[in-house]
């Protein structure tokens, strides 16, 4: 008979011998054959074997890795998890969970009936497709570039003043043919937010970009540099490092690759009609605006679905943490297809339940599983959190002196913000100056919440652009996600204001940092981290502990429930290896 060692390794501890030897003995004549385990109320038969190996071996987690007999490895997972099922009972959260996993399902259902796990297309589709969407299949030719730029704006300046500016970068122009080094010039001299790193910039054949400025750089040769270029916004000069090939990938190459994207292309082309087709029938509508809004809170509607509402407040818990700065600093391109896609959950859900995929046996049993699922984690980390509590007062105290530099307390800003959005008809060099218009008021007596109420778009603006008690990870995410800005606000001394800067958020789906609008900002106040002593962050330390060592206390707890349970394991009844 082979047992679980856990159990066995405590039953040898029980002070009467007979106990043991009764706890060790074979009971396998006693259960009949389709039983391959026992607990105390209740047993592990081959049917919940078989499906939970099913479920294993469609999510693609392999069984057979690892020391031991991976059959009794199951029949373990099995007997821990309805026996921490059976210890919690059905609360609120359990049947928030419950609900949580049923539209899940009901939504999977309803995807397969409708067909759109199952896409497919023709190879001419394909081959059409690729020859259509050069751009995406085709790295074009790009000029490695270094450009000075001198700021002189033709609706702001004099013609006087702007030829001045000009024979200024004419000097440095000469400078550098002369044999001066362009990067110290570049860092010296220009008013380009790339200036600092030597000026370099990578321009691409068919970018979007002042033509004035494309048409001298791709007319250069390697190593040449341009005459002052005339642009709205002031004059450049260029020097080219290096002209990059563009890259083909034959068609061969990517078929694969391209019929991957054809079928997300047609497959999210199937889903947009089908909810343009459903939701006037389930009562859609939208407030997408409000997410513009200043006086926007966490119980602000942006979508009801039948009247049930979706607020301000489920976008930022749902949506991926990727993308939370996109929601806080205006880039709504990919918030809005978000929220479409939760619009055609809800109404996938409600056309699931209209249809009575519901009522299916096979659903009904997926659901009590995951009930069982969510039961049991509770139980377990109950169990988890009662270990780490008992840890001795020695081993906290060591592991707290063996990482007390990961213990420091956090760094806290209190801020105001002004955040000018991007509009139509003001592009980011004319906002940038509008930005200065307005810094220039504050510096020059203004009061920051009076301008922040008039003119900033940000959700503070109604609480006079205030942020407070803002960790590091707060300001990335409601102010500036790149590293570039976050740098403006952190050389801030205590009631300065900074210069106006241009936000951004990376964008997954254009693979580029996507400018959100013009920020401008005053450092109120500031808590630096400090080293934090042992009453201060005993929680976090135990918390931190229990991470560290939760594989361990995982399988101590388990080995604790099996051996409370009294598990055996039949050996007379387990699948034969390779069944």
């Amino acid at each position: 008979m082979q047992r679980f060692r856990g159990w066995c390794r405590t039953a040898v501890l029980v002070s009467i011998p007979g106990l043991a030897l009764a706890a060790c003995g074979d009971t396998s004549s006693e259960v009949p054959g389709d039983v391959l385990a026992t607990f105390a109320g209740g047993e592990v038969t081959r049917a919940e074997f078989d499906t939970y190996v099913e479920r294993q071996a469609s999510a693609g987690r392999s069984l057979t890795e690892g020391e031991g007999d991976w059959r009794v490895a199951v029949l373990e997972e099995i007997a821990v998890t309805e026996m921490a099922a059976a210890a919690v009972p059905d609360t609120p959260a359990v049947e928030a969970a419950v609900n949580q996993a049923r539209g899940v399902l009901l939504d999977s259902a309803i995807r397969q009936r409708l067909g759109w796990n199952e896409v497919t297309v023709t190879n001419e589709e394909v081959r059409r497709y690729y020859d259509e969407n050069p751009e995406i299949f085709l790295d074009p030719e790009k000029l490695r570039l270094q450009h000075i730029f001198l700021r002189a704006e033709r609706d702001s300046m004099s013609a006087d003043e702007r030829a001045a500016v000009r024979q200024r970068l004419e000097g440095i122009r000469q400078e550098v043919v002369a044999g001066a080094d362009f990067a110290a010039m570049a860092k010296l001299h220009s008013d380009s937010a790339d200036g600092p790193a030597g000026g370099w910039m990578v321009l691409k054949r068919g970018a979007r970009a002042v033509r004035s400025f494309v048409d001298a750089a791709w007319a250069l040769e390697e190593g040449e540099v341009t005459e002052p270029i005339d642009t709205p916004i002031g004059f450049h000069i260029a020097r080219l490092a290096a002209r990059i090939a563009p890259v083909e990938r034959p068609f061969d190459d990517v078929r694969q690759f391209v019929t991957t994207e054809l079928i997300k292309v047609t497959t999210n082309r199937i889903q947009a009609d089908y909810l343009a087709e459903k939701e006037s029938a389930h009562g859609v509508e939208r407030y997408y605006e409000a997410l513009d809004r200043r006086d926007t809170d966490n119980a602000t509607p942006i979508f009801r679905v039948e009247g049930d509402a979706f607020t301000f407040g489920d976008l930022v818990s749902l949506i991926p943490d990727s993308y939370l700065p996109h929601v806080f600093t205006g880039y709504e391109v990919y918030v809005h297809r978000f929220l479409d896609q939760q619009i055609l959950g809800r109404i996938l859900v409600r056309e699931a339940e209209a249809e009575g995929l519901a009522d299916d046996e096979e659903f009904r049993v997926q659901i009590e599983h995951a009930r069982r699922e969510f039961r049991a984690s509770l139980e377990i980390e109950r169990r988890l959190a009662e270990r780490s509590q008992q840890a001795s007062e020695s081993e906290i105290l060591d592991f707290y002196e063996q990482n007390k530099n990961r213990f420091e307390t956090l760094r806290r800003r209190s801020v105001s913000v002004i955040r000018l959005p991007l509009e139509r008809d003001r592009n980011l060099w004319a906002l940038l100056k509008y930005g200065e218009k307005l810094v220039q008021e504050i510096r020059g007596g203004a009061e920051f919440s009076e301008v922040a109420r008039r003119e900033s778009n940000h959700l503070t603006a109604d609480e006079d652009g205030r942020l407070l008690d803002q960790t590091d990870d707060d300001l990335r995410l409601q102010v500036q996600s790149r590293a570039r800005g976050r740098r403006v606000i952190d050389e801030l001394e205590l009631g300065e204001v900074s210069a106006p800067f241009v936000g951004e958020v990376y964008d997954p789906h254009t693979l580029r940092f996507e400018a959100t609008g013009v920020y401008i900002v005053r450092l109120d106040d500031e808590t630096l981290p400090r080293q934090g002593e042992m009453e201060e962050v005993e929680e976090l330390v135990r918390a931190n502990y229990l991470r560290r060592y939760y594989s361990r206390e995982l399988s101590e707890v388990k080995d604790e429930m099996l051996a409370e349970g009294e598990f055996e394991v039949i050996d007379a009844n387990l699948p034969e290896l390779g069944t």
